[in-house]
This record gives structure tokens, sequence and C-alpha cells, in this order.
């Protein structure tokens, strides 16, 4: 059972994402503000939808290398939602947090949470002003999503 590189003092079982992984996806389906955007980006397909999100966090919590396919898939979903779509989704995260884990845990897990949405947001944002479709900023956001670079 490994720790939180940014924050040794809490561990992380691979059950307790899956069931945060459900936290958060059942508080998705019941969004009034993220519900249509989510029938749009998941259709019906959103045990596929949790099983690639409980991958991309097991892989991040527990310090695994980040499959470089589920990276390129998740820009894509991201570039469909605006700057309030992923401050409401960070808001369904928190609550997803704070009902999953002690209110320690919750606070370390959610700020590396924030970490990947200001890289993300970031990227998208120089990638809507970029002449080059902002495939440098996606590189480069790519690079720091490795795992280790997002926990500095």
């Amino acid at each position: 059972m490994p720790c939180l590189p940014h924050d040794p003092s809490i561990f992380i079982e691979e059950d307790t994402i899956l069931e945060l992984v459900a936290e958060f996806s059942d508080r998705l389906r019941r969004s009034q503000r993220l519900r249509p955007v989510f029938d749009r980006l998941v259709g019906n397909r959103w045990l596929d939808f949790e099983e690639q999100i409980a991958a991309f966090w097991t892989r991040v919590l527990l310090q695994v290398p980040t499959d470089p396919r589920q990276i390129d898939e998740a820009f894509h979903a991201a570039a469909t939602l605006d700057a309030d779509d992923i401050a409401a989704l960070a808001a369904v995260w928190l609550e997803a947090c704070l009902a999953v884990f002690p209110f320690h845990a919750a606070a370390s897990v959610t700020e590396l949470a924030e970490r990947i949405e200001r890289v993300i947001h970031t990227a998208l944002q120089s990638a809507r002003t970029a002449r080059d479709g902002g495939l440098a900023a996606f590189e480069g956001a790519k690079t720091t999503l490795k795992v280790g670079a997002i926990y500095r």
C-alpha cells in the first residue's frame, strides 16, 4: 500500500480508488450541470468511462507510469469542456473525495487533482490561442502528467 509522494502520511489502497471513482461517477450522473456534458462525452458507456478513470487514478495515486493513450483521450475530451465545466468537475471531484476519504486524505488527493486540472486547463488555453493548434502545449502538458512531474 503506497503513500502519496506529496503527502507520505496518506496511504492509498486500490479498492479505495475504485470506491472514489464510483462515488465520482454517481455524483456526475446526478449533477444537473454536468450530466448533459457527460452524456455527450460518455453516452451510454459509463462503465468504460469509470474503468478509464479508475485506471488513470490508480496509476497516478500508486505512482505507476500513465498510459499515453489515456492522456490523449483525456485531452480530447477536455477540449470539449469550458472553464465553468472544469470548475464544476473539480467541485464534484472534491465532494467525492470528501465522501470517501478522511478529511486530510481528501485534501491531499484533491490537491493532486487540482495540479492535474491546472496542467490541462493551461494546455487547453494555450491550444486555443496557438497557431500550431496547441501541439506544443499538449506535448508539454503530457510530459508534466507523467508520473513524478505532477508531484513537484
